[in-house]
């Protein structure tokens, strides 16, 4: 009979939501059960649905008594779900490695009941989890597994929870237009099942994809619709990050007082419910504020805060990414001892191996740590000059005669060094001039004799082969195949040496040449595929890289090779580059949303061979990243900066 009015009394808890919480509610209902049963499972269930992100300790005492109960009555369901909730628990507690020892064995028992459901559930705590520890490709895989599992039992909120998710990924990757989409697509399916906290949640993330594309109107415009959502639900988790989000717009709109102000409130609310992930991402967030306002000891005050939080949660990510902001502000301040100490913390704990740009860096910090060092000495030995003076002025005057002729001595010695030093200067810069007035002589005569000579040649064939397409018969269709062929291999003959001489013209070229012949090529292609959309982006700032003239046509060829592959073979429909300029150097991606490959089964073709070799060549690193029904991506990092 108890179990009848148990569930009676949880059926009631949804009419009687305007007198008392649904919690109270569903507390009351426990209390009126004493059976070890699937009904008391499926309570305790719904209580702690209700004291996610509300309350932790409360959670992870109904989630150790629901296990409890499911291992006594051997319901492997109610442990899937009991051990999923204390994931979650230890998930929020920033434990990452004991959330993982929940979810999985919780992912095992799910799939044992072929709960599809929980898995997608689980799958997408998982995949939270890995994004936050940095292993963007783990994320993905449980993502997109939880996406399926969520289509087959047409969950609409763990659809859009997972769209949404793989969105962050995509962003993570510099995907942003892709990432974009993806939440677009997790909106869509939450304004369907009117999710108020997954809705807050989504504008959050659309904030962040149109704060990456630049456009912060539209960022904005989004946060305060979320921070709206969040404050009408009291969602303190969620407000921690708007907050934090909409600090981040005004920052790059260099209003700095607005900035901090969303920031304390942020840090306020972190503070009171002791989001201790949060105030690491927080209080750096306020120190790089301080700092760009020079209000050194403030911002050191807060970086280190932050850095000691990110070590109490050990936080391998967080620990680099805050010891490297610290070490900005350090540097700013002029304290290089510390500024170094913290860059070598970040090269310890950064997932990267460790670059050539990073070793300049710590070079260069470490000459000017040296360099205050000497200063310091000098600093000393004035001090103990002037303490000496007077026992100088005591010596005898002839110690200053013999001094006035050390003194012009030297100097006279030294101006006819220096003059020595000058002429020799003067030869070797003429021979230099005279060098490099041969080497453009060469360069000259060899793109000369390319476009008169081969140039000419391909052009009589290419005119030849027109000719004969004329005079063969119409309905000989193999003759005319192999002249069109033949034609149209010639056309592309001219078009590569026609790039070829261009770069032997010049010595160097800016990224604009390059970005006007990409831009060419791409005309041509729309042509031939119209159904291809073909996006070009670039940082304003990538505008004045200057290449060498190996440097660019190595990368120009290289670009040209992906986009054709990708016209050719991948059936895409968008086709997206982008450069940007980053600590590293210039990144150059080019990817499409084809039909994409299996890179463990599929032999490595010449022509990825040939862009691997050619951006080699030139010190670049070229990778390549590609899964069946997932596009194609190729990233190209050259270790070259703006000018200045």
């Amino acid at each position: 009979m108890k179990a009848y009015i148990t569930l009676f009394l949880l059926s009631m808890c949804v009419i009687q939501l305007q007198a008392q919480s649904r919690a109270d509610s569903l507390e009351k209902v426990l209390k009126t059960s004493d059976k070890n049963d699937t009904t008391t499972i499926n309570v305790i269930k719904a209580l702690c649905r209700e004291y996610v992100d509300r309350d932790n300790k409360k959670l992870e005492k109904h989630a150790q008594n629901m296990l409890a109960i499911s291992e006594k009555i051997g319901y492997l369901k109610g442990k899937a779900d009991a051990l999923n909730f204390l994931g979650v628990v230890k998930d929020i507690d920033s434990d990452f490695a004991k959330a993982l020892a929940y979810y999985l064995p919780a992912l095992a028992f799910a799939k044992q009941v072929n709960d599809k459901q929980t898995i997608a559930s689980i799958a997408n705590n998982i995949g939270l989890l890995e994004w936050k520890k940095g292993d963007l490709k783990k994320a993905l895989v449980y993502f997109f597994d939880g996406l399926k599992q969520a289509e087959t039992v047409k969950s609409i909120k763990l659809q859009a929870n997972m769209c949404s998710n793989i969105g962050l990924v995509f962003q993570d990757l510099n995907r942003h237009n892709e990432a974009l989409n993806w939440q677009k697509k997790a909106l869509e399916l939450r304004l369907q099942h009117q999710d108020d906290y997954g809705l807050a949640s989504t504008y959050t993330n659309l904030a962040n994809a149109y704060s990456y594309l630049k456009n912060a109107e539209r960022a904005i415009y989004y946060q305060k619709k979320a921070i709206q959502l969040q404050q009408k639900l009291g969602d303190d988790y969620g407000l921690g990050i708007s907050y934090l989000n909409l600090g981040a717009e005004y920052k790059i709109l260099r209003n700095y007082p607005v900035a901090l102000k969303y920031y304390f409130l942020s840090k306020e609310i972190r503070e009171k419910n002791d989001d201790k992930l949060g105030m690491s991402f927080t209080y750096m967030s306020i120190a790089i504020v301080y700092k760009n306002q020079q209000k050194y000891k403030d911002a050191i005050a807060y970086g280190e805060k932050s850095l000691a939080i990110a070590k109490e949660i050990k936080s391998d990510e967080r620990i680099a990414d805050n010891s490297l902001g610290l070490s900005e502000i350090y540097e700013g301040a002029g304290d290089y001892h510390r500024a170094l100490n913290l860059l070598n913390q970040y090269n310890i704990h950064h997932d990267k191996v460790f670059n050539e740009d990073m070793n300049r860096k710590v070079s260069e910090l470490q000459i000017r740590y040296e360099t205050q060092e000497k200063e310091n000495q000098l600093n000393k030995s004035k001090l103990l000059l002037i303490e000496k003076e007077d026992e100088a002025r005591s010596r005898n005057l002839w110690l200053f005669g013999i001094a006035a002729l050390s003194v012009f001595t030297f100097f006279g010695s030294f101006y006819i060094y220096r003059q020595q030093r000058q002429k020799h200067a003067l030869k070797t810069e003429i021979l230099k001039i005279e060098g490099q007035n041969k080497l453009n002589e060469q360069r000259l005569d060899i793109s000369r004799n390319l476009h008169d000579n081969i140039g000419s040649q391909l052009t009589f064939i290419n005119s030849f082969m027109d000719t004969l397409k004329l005079m063969a018969e119409a309905k000989n269709e193999a003759i005319n195949k192999r002249i069109n062929d033949i034609s149209a291999f010639t056309k592309d003959a001219i078009a590569e040496l026609r790039d070829t001489v261009w770069a032997l013209n010049n010595d160097e070229l800016a990224f604009e040449d390059l970005r006007l012949r990409i831009l060419n090529y791409i005309d041509k292609a729309r042509t031939a595929k119209e159904n291809i959309q073909f996006r070009f982006e670039m940082d304003s700032s990538a505008g004045s890289i200057i290449f060498s003239s190996a440097q660019g046509i190595n990368l120009y060829r290289t670009i040209q090779e992906a986009l054709n592959n990708a016209i050719k073979y991948s059936e895409a429909t968008e086709i997206d580059i982008e450069a940007h300029v980053q600590r590293a150097g210039l990144t150059i991606s080019i990817s499409d949303n084809g039909s994409g490959f299996d890179q463990a089964n599929s032999k490595e073709g010449y022509g990825i061979y040939n862009m691997q070799k050619r951006i080699e060549e030139i010190e670049g690193q070229f990778t390549l990243s590609s899964a069946i029904g997932q596009g194609t991506q190729i990233q190209i990092l050259l270790k070259i900066m703006p000018n200045a």
